[in-house]
């Protein structure tokens, strides 16, 4: 969500933080709009933020989905501009 200063901010609307190690543009040199990749859910940190790993990084997500701890997943990057937006769309476990 973007408030009316153009700053991004959670549903409380809290600033949106992000915290990187290193850099993210292997990950985005692979991730096209409209690309469907695999997925798992590595930890629930509350019940509507998990921990996602695509692509061997970690990513804060929030979703109302009830998803279980290492449970794989399918991810719609649904933009890319000007921040990627992911999408859960399916459940990919065996």
């Amino acid at each position: 969500m973007t408030s009316p200063d153009g700053q991004h901010r959670t549903d409380t609307g809290e600033p949106l933080r992000f915290f990187v190690k290193g850099s993210l543009n292997p990950l985005l040199n692979r991730l096209r709009k409209g690309m469907e990749i695999p997925g798992r859910i590595v930890r629930r940190l509350t019940p509507t933020k998990c921990i996602l790993r695509i692509y061997g990084y970690n990513i804060i997500a929030y979703s109302n989905l009830d998803l279980e701890e290492r449970k794989e997943v399918s991810v719609l990057i649904q933009e890319m501009d000007p921040f990627p937006i992911f999408k859960i769309i399916e459940d990919r476990s065996r």
